[in-house]
């Protein structure tokens, strides 16, 4: 038994003709700018940029850059069944807790890009004030200091959503927040 449960149905999410996994972050980061946010407290020496010494503008793109490294890299026309999970057991996850329970699923491991497009496309259905997790395999993963770490979308209840990074290995029941599967159609 998974300690899993379904929380809510997104419905299909399709990835646009037009779309190109180079360029969508920092083009969604343009047009979500009021919307959605990368939060301030993420340092350019995650993302690459440890000078600070590009114009905001391009710091960005630079602090997009090592999240940009999905398993599944999406390709335009592609759709997907989007789910939430929430985590029903009281207890402590692990990543591999996380990535066999997606696995059963059948999802595809999309990471921001994903979360992105979800977002973009399902904005209104995302639940407020909750966390929505961009599982993936450690190899896809940012580091910092040696230690792997999970972008993660913070849905705020003021509507501004806000993209951070958070501890991959350690889930909780209760602690609001949501598994994301991305299941290929």
């Amino acid at each position: 038994m998974h300690q899993y449960k379904l929380h809510k149905k997104l419905g299909v999410v399709t990835v646009p003709g037009d779309y190109d996994h180079t360029t969508y972050l920092a083009a969604f980061t343009e047009r979500q700018h009021d919307r959605c946010r990368v939060h301030e407290y993420l340092t350019d020496s995650i993302f690459g940029n440890a000078e600070g010494t590009l114009p905001p503008s391009s710091r960005k793109v630079s602090r997009w850059k090592r999240v940009g490294n999905p398993s599944v890299i999406l390709q335009p026309g592609q759709r997907f069944e989007v789910s939430l999970y929430s985590q029903h057991i009281e207890a402590t996850s692990s990543l591999d807790d996380r990535l066999s329970f997606l696995q059963t699923l059948g999802s595809s491991f999309v990471g921001v890009h994903g979360v992105c497009l979800l977002f973009e496309q399902k904005r209104r259905r995302l639940p407020h004030a909750r966390k929505l997790l961009c599982v993936d395999y450690p190899e896809h993963l940012p580091l910092q200091s040696g230690q792997c770490l999970m972008p993660v979308l913070n849905t705020g209840s003021d509507g501004i959503a806000t993209f951070s990074l958070g501890d991959c290995y350690n889930l909780r029941s209760g602690d609001k927040s949501f598994l994301v599967s991305f299941v290929r159609l």
